[in-house]
């Protein structure tokens, strides 16, 4: 009497060793978390355009990501499929660099807890330029879906941010075509024409949210030649045989984000 059995000291041990492990996988967790905002703000400074890739689940976000991407993510029709936000340099307009990421798929009623849980794929969206927003136009209910993630963004703070849609699936969808006030493609990912349209849709987005300039370039400045074509979208290159340079007409970030006055 008065002393713990082994089950019980068992029973502790075993707590002891999980409030451990909690610790331990929450401090790797936390160190993910600013390694990527690390990674964030470096894209910050730099003043590289976002985008992020969200919609319902299931709705063919990793499909459009490999494909505009030119690579291979788990594509499974599967509940959250897509856990760990998948982030990569893409160029597009003959040269202009930005970055898309892939998300976690939304599902409705989602827990506020379980939003918590995917907070690190969550964040990539956050720090988006622009929201390509995906939706399985062959569902049924691909209209509570399309609202149900727009809630979610809307829950997330993350409304303010530009949006468009790419209305998926067309080649399984018996019904109307599906429509939107929003900038939207109506497409499916197995025709290569598509993937043109939407590759057209993005670039007229990141345009939105730039400014037209012009710029003459000496024929033997290489280096801004291959900084304009980098980071602004240009429109017309063409070179001036009399006075030996490159004039150049596009588009790019706005002077203030550029730290131009």
């Amino acid at each position: 009497i008065g002393t713990r059995g082994p089950g019980e000291t068992k029973l502790e041990t075993d707590r002891r060793h999980i409030r451990r492990r909690m610790n331990e996988i929450k401090h790797q967790l936390q160190t993910v978390v600013e390694h990527r905002e690390r990674y964030r703000s470096k894209r910050r400074q730099n003043h590289v355009f976002q985008v992020a890739l969200v919609g319902y689940t299931n709705a063919g976000k990793s499909t459009w990501f490999n494909i505009l991407a030119d690579e291979s993510t788990y594509e499974k029709d599967i509940l959250f499929a897509t856990l760990d936000p998948k982030t990569r340099q893409i160029q597009v307009n003959d040269g202009y660099h930005l970055i898309i990421s892939d998300t976690v798929g939304f599902i409705q009623k989602l827990p506020t807890t379980l939003i918590a849980a995917f907070k690190s794929t969550l964040e990539e969206a956050r720090d988006a330029d622009l929201l390509l927003h995906v939706v399985d136009a062959s569902n049924e209910e691909y209209r509570t879906q399309y609202d149900t993630v727009n809630r979610i963004i809307g829950d997330l703070d993350m409304d303010k941010i530009p949006q468009a849609v790419i209305f998926n699936k067309k080649d399984l969808n018996d019904g109307p075509t599906p429509a939107s006030q929003l900038p939207n493609v109506y497409v499916s990912a197995r025709d290569e024409a598509d993937e043109e349209k939407v590759r057209q849709l993005l670039i007229d987005q990141v345009e939105k949210q730039m400014e037209p300039y012009e710029e003459t370039v000496p024929a033997d400045d290489a280096d801004r030649l291959y900084f304009l074509k980098r980071h602004t979208l240009i429109h017309k290159l063409e070179f001036n045989e009399e006075n030996e340079s490159y004039e150049v007409e596009g588009y790019r970030r706005k002077a203030e984000e550029n730290g131009e006055k």
